[in-house]
């Protein structure tokens, strides 16, 4: 029934708080509170309920950006998380918590399913892309807004063992006992699955976001990957595309999801690349798609934007103003990117000859 928001004092003197400010930035809304007068004591903790104890927005559900400001305006700390950056959105009564300083959110930041609120963190590392077993395909109810399953793929030879496993996507999945994926074989969790463990298979926070969260059995984070409910199609499944072909691991919205694509869906067995759909980004009005045989589909109005189209490794081979064009191409895996004036967005392609 409450909220708390724990800071440290890393140094060795003592910081009077009321020096400095927090920002909260919400999908819908933002705040911004000077903290009480108190000292915040060298190497000591310090909690706030925001809403109960600073008068702000409360910490949303979906993800936010939290910044601390000292009293020349100047950032010196923040850290986006849900389906505002790369940490974690923690659920029910866990949190999440800082687990190192790299300045990456999505490797500095872990959920912790015993919070310390007050005491020094104990929860486990990230470990983004260990291992063989990762994401591979999400299957979304967009009318029910829910999940209908979640795919896991070992893309390895050898079995591997996934008890104790949690599959975390606003609410929380226990993979049970002697569960084994064969190799280059599927474990799915259905819906059906997951409510006889007590475990309501709805997005947790703001509702035009989804996000899921993969943790081995040491609670180390070993993969993400997040979409955004307005511009998925209807009944489709967001896939690894090609199957199994993972390439990033920290994803939280669709322009940092790039392994995925929405599809036709493939339960259980091998994403299909021909049943690829096209990328509809309803918010700014245009598509990117997959022409069979020819190469990539740009249509759409958009001014003062512009196209960069990026082969597999990354490499820059066309940049445009936004126009609508087919871009021939041999086969391959293909990322596009869309930029306007304040927002990025990237779509993975594959080309089929």
């Amino acid at each position: 029934g409450s909220e708390a928001l724990e800071l440290h004092n890393e140094t060795g003197s003592s910081i009077e708080m009321s020096d400095y400010q927090l920002v909260l930035i919400g999908y819908s809304s933002s705040d911004t509170v000077t903290f009480p007068a108190g000292a915040l004591a060298a190497d000591g903790y310090i909690t706030y309920d925001p809403a109960t104890d600073l008068g702000t927005n409360t910490l949303s559900n979906g993800g936010m950006i939290i910044a601390i400001l000292n009293n020349t305006g100047t950032v010196i700390d923040q850290v986006g998380y849900g389906s505002s950056g790369h940490a974690p959105a923690p659920i029910y009564n866990w949190s999440t918590a800082r687990v190192s300083s790299t300045g990456d959110d999505a490797v500095d930041f872990n959920m912790d399913d015993t919070p310390t609120i007050g005491l020094a963190n104990d929860a486990a590392s990230t470990n983004f892309g260990s291992g063989t077993v990762f994401f591979n395909e999400v299957f979304m109810d967009t009318l029910a807004n829910s999940y209908d399953f979640v795919e896991l793929y070992n893309s390895s030879s050898t079995g591997v063992d996934i008890s104790g496993w949690w599959i975390v996507f606003g609410d929380d999945y226990e993979i049970p006992a002697s569960t084994v994926i064969p190799g280059n074989g599927y474990f799915v969790l259905s819906k059906l699955d997951s409510l006889s463990s007590a475990v309501y298979f709805i997005p947790y926070g703001d509702p035009n976001y989804g996000a899921m969260y993969l943790f081995n059995s040491s609670m180390e984070r070993i993969d993400q990957i997040g979409w955004d409910w307005l511009i998925q199609n209807i009944d489709t499944s967001y896939s690894c595309i090609p199957n199994g072909s993972r390439t990033y691991y920290k994803g939280y919205d669709e322009s940092t999801t790039v392994d995925f694509e929405f599809t036709s869906s493939t339960e259980g067995s091998a994403n299909s690349s021909s049943g690829i759909i096209e990328t509809v980004n309803a918010e700014l009005d245009y598509t990117v798609s997959s022409l069979s045989g020819v190469g990539i589909d740009i249509r759409g109005e958009l001014d003062n934007a512009e196209i960069s189209i990026m082969d597999v490794t990354g490499r820059t081979i066309y940049t445009s103003n936004f126009k609508n064009m087919i871009f021939a191409a041999k086969s391959g895996v293909y990322f596009v990117n869309v930029k306007t004036s304040d927002r990025n967005y990237t779509h993975k392609i594959e080309v089929i000859k």
